[in-house]
């Protein structure tokens, strides 16, 4: 139980980080 919500958690992360990298991008552009 407690691994799947350490997995969705990370998940979470990568897609918030993701996501800031592209508006970074995107301010560079």
């Amino acid at each position: 139980m407690q691994d799947d919500i350490i997995e969705t958690m990370n998940n979470i992360i990568k897609i918030l980080i993701t996501n800031l990298n592209d508006k970074s991008f995107e301010k560079d552009a």
